[in-house]
């Protein structure tokens, strides 16, 4: 054991560590504080130095909401639940009945045609005009009909269409939310990986002087010892 303590004594004094020669230098403590302080002055430079590539907003950002153009998609989409509009169903009603009423037209020039031919006359006549009559307003009432359907077809297609619409905007606000957030999280993480790399670098730089600084006192007071 005595000869371990006579072995480690002489390290002890050539590295300043103790020892009974008064000129030794001792390796100054750590203060935490001043090291933590000093750590994020050093990650804070590195950002502002290095981190400009990364500022908040430079990776880009998509829009969140749904565009101009598409918010107007939509909102003609809806309007179309309402079935076909005042003016359209005036002139799909007015269309048809003009032709009904030409058809009906002439139907009757050519039954009084060959009424006047043949003789008809009286009761058996007006008859058969009465019928023809008949089949124009049957034929009218058909239009309400068929436009009844056609609004239904229309309002039908509308839903659809809008739910489309509103579902792909929602999912399109949804991916590009999730774009946003990986761009910012790319932006924090390289502000971050450039105060990080300055502040080891600094800390490599202050460590390196500091020891030459170590070496060189303990040699001074090593030599100092030996006078």
């Amino acid at each position: 054991m005595g000869g371990i303590v006579a072995a480690i004594k002489p390290a002890k004094k050539a590295l300043g560590l103790g020892g009974s020669t008064g000129g030794a230098v001792k390796i100054p403590k750590v203060d935490i504080a001043a090291t933590t302080k000093t750590l994020k002055g050093d990650i804070a430079a590195g950002q502002e130095i290095f981190g400009g590539d990364f500022a908040e907003g430079k990776l880009g950002r998509l829009q969140e909401g749904p565009s101009g153009d598409v918010q107007d998609i939509i909102a003609r989409r809806k309007a179309g639940l309402g079935g076909l509009s005042a003016e359209e169903n005036q002139a799909i009603r007015e269309r048809g009945s003009q032709s009904i009423d030409r058809s009906t037209q002439s139907s009757l020039r050519q039954l009084r045609g060959l009424q006047g031919a043949t003789g008809q006359r009286g009761g058996s006549a007006l008859a058969s005009q009465s019928r023809i009559l008949q089949a124009g307003q049957g034929a009218k009432a058909n239009v309400e009909r068929d436009l009844a359907i056609q609004n239904v077809d229309v309002k039908r297609q509308a839903l659809g269409a809008a739910e489309g619409s509103i579902l792909g905007a929602e999912a399109q606000t949804r991916e590009n939310e999730l774009f946003n957030i990986r761009q910012k999280n790319k932006e924090a993480t390289g502000r971050q990986t450039a105060g990080l790399s300055f502040a080891q670098l600094a800390a490599t730089e202050r460590g390196s002087q500091r020891g030459v600084g170590i070496a060189q006192a303990n040699a001074a007071a090593a030599g100092g010892g030996k006078k």
